[in-house]
């Protein structure tokens, strides 16, 4: 094909989701698991050398995929050494590269901190936590001080740029800490005593953050007038506020999220208000596109023929951000609003009409990326109802608004177009080394066996949905009434990790 279009027809058909459905369904994504990495190995073997990138196209984005599917192990009835193979990729000291502002953030590229961040996360995950080095630990203060050294914007790259997304800057690095500090959670005192100094600084990193957020908002009501603010509003480029999850608030808000209750909302400060006010905002800015999301505030003028659908920029970005403010108990019952609803009935729509990128199967602007919400969203309305129906009856009670609250959403309907877009990446390159036994023409990524373009992403997908199947099948074998008491369940639900770099099962220790 001369030239590929944006996207190809959904005419995918969706899976019945019930037990031999499911089982079926389970069989087929471990193996392409663990088929994925067997391409990844052999196409992409270790160097364990710092190839000048971070997580996000660089070498290290697949033993942070290793590093998932180690946690993830019992589920992809696999015997492999996932934490050996993440060991191997990763550099054992260095690299010797400057901190940066618009650098601390492990996915950034030319950043010491997607080193140290997996070194550290290595040994924690193998029991080797007193073997983090003092350089180590000295590379993460400096990264942390940085980013309490600067307001909203902080100038590098010769311009005032925002330094808060989860790409570059202070979200990622918040995202780094809060992992580090569960891994080290069970760690013998004295070692955790090494790492405290940095983990105490969460509380002020989140506030720095919160705090360019509303300084942003405030910059953005003089310009544009205060009805047109967002409670919360980072600044990515001049004069550009970023939507999606790459740049902007669809990516920093559910790192946010990820944080204890006692560092979002206590007695001197509680952040929750202006997070649901930011969150119902921008469900209305979706909800007045049709289900599409604008790349940025305000939105540009493009000659493209449809707006971007993709995680990085575009619907699938607030299905993602909604998917872990459900799953979010406080925010839930205080703060959600029917236009969660909404947006996310018209946001799926449009993923699912417009999703099959012909950009291939990757996690930023792929199958696999545009896929994944629906994981998130099918836990949040299957395992979150209690808590969904006491939201709706608590809006009810503050709101004057007379309309009805529709809730026609189900977690099978996710599900099913979740495994049906997943099942469907296997003809993505390059895990199909034959594009033309495909039924679409998809091209091969920049970089093919990464973490958010390449195969190393997809692979963590799939791994996520077998996970999230075992649970599902577990939930049936012992019924609804049981899950609560039953180990094999919990044990499932504990080895979901969510979206990597946007959560949705909070901070679990893995990336």
């Amino acid at each position: 094909m001369s030239e590929r279009p944006q996207y190809y027809t959904n005419d995918l058909d969706l899976p019945q989701i019930n037990e031999a459905s499911l089982r079926q369904t389970l069989e087929d994504l471990r193996h392409a698991v663990l088929n994925g990495v067997k391409v990844i190995e052999s196409n992409a073997p270790a160097s364990g050398q710092y190839d000048g990138r971070g997580m996000f196209t660089g070498e290290l984005g697949i033993p942070a995929a290793y590093l998932r599917l180690g946690h993830q192990v019992k589920s992809l009835g696999a015997t492999a050494d996932f934490y050996t193979l993440a060991g191997s990729r990763i550099p054992v000291q260095g690299p010797d590269v400057p901190l940066r502002i618009g650098g601390l953030s492990p996915l950034a590229s030319k950043s010491p901190i997607a080193t140290v961040t997996l070194r550290i996360l290595h040994k924690c995950l193998t029991d080797q936590a007193d073997g983090i080095s003092h350089s180590d630990l000295e590379c993460l203060t400096e990264a942390v001080q940085l980013a309490l050294s600067h307001g909203s914007t902080a100038f590098y790259h010769g311009h005032n740029l925002g330094a808060d997304e989860v790409l570059f800057g202070r979200a990622g690095l918040l995202w780094a800490l809060l992992n580090i500090r569960t891994t080290t959670a069970e760690s013998p005192p004295s070692q955790k005593e090494r790492l405290q100094p940095i983990l105490d600084e969460i509380p002020e990193l989140i506030r720095f953050i919160i705090d360019a957020g509303r300084e942003g908002a405030a910059d953005y009501a003089k310009k544009h007038g205060r009805k047109a603010a967002l409670p919360l509003m980072w600044p990515w480029k001049p004069g550009d506020y970023g939507v999606g999850w790459a740049h902007g608030l669809c990516g920093i808000i559910p790192v946010l999220l990820a944080c204890p209750l006692d560092e979002l909302a206590n007695d001197a400060d509680n952040y929750l208000p202006e997070i649901g006010g930011t969150i119902s905002a921008l469900c209305e800015v979706c909800i007045a596109r049709n289900g599409h999301l604008p790349t940025k505030i305000p939105p540009r003028s493009s000659s493209r023929e449809s707006p971007l659908v993709q995680m990085c920029h575009g619907a699938p970005a607030i299905l993602g951000l909604l998917g872990c403010a459900l799953k979010h108990r406080e925010l839930l019952l205080n703060h959600w609003e029917p236009s969660w609803n909404r947006a996310a009935r018209l946001a799926t729509d449009r993923v699912w009409e417009e999703g099959l990128l012909s950009k291939g199967g990757g996690l930023c602007h792929g199958i696999a990326g545009n896929a994944w919400p629906f994981l998130l969203l099918h836990d949040a309305h299957e395992y979150n109802g209690d808590v969904l129906d006491k939201a709706r009856q608590n809006y009810a009670e503050r709101s004057t608004d007379p309309n009805t609250i529709e809730d026609n959403l189900t977690g099978d309907e996710f599900l099913s177009r979740a495994l049906a877009m997943l099942l469907h990446a296997r003809e993505t390159q390059p895990y199909n080394a034959s594009p033309e036994t495909a039924s679409n023409d998809y091209r091969i990524p920049d970089h093919p066996y990464s973490l958010f373009e390449g195969l190393a992403g997809i692979v963590c997908a799939w791994a996520e949905a077998c996970v999230l199947i075992s649970a599902r099948l577990r939930k049936a074998e012992v019924g609804p009434e049981n899950i609560g008491h039953d180990h094999v369940f919990r044990e499932c639900m504990q080895q979901q990790l969510g979206f990597p770099f946007l959560g949705g099962n909070g901070a679990t220790g893995v990336p």
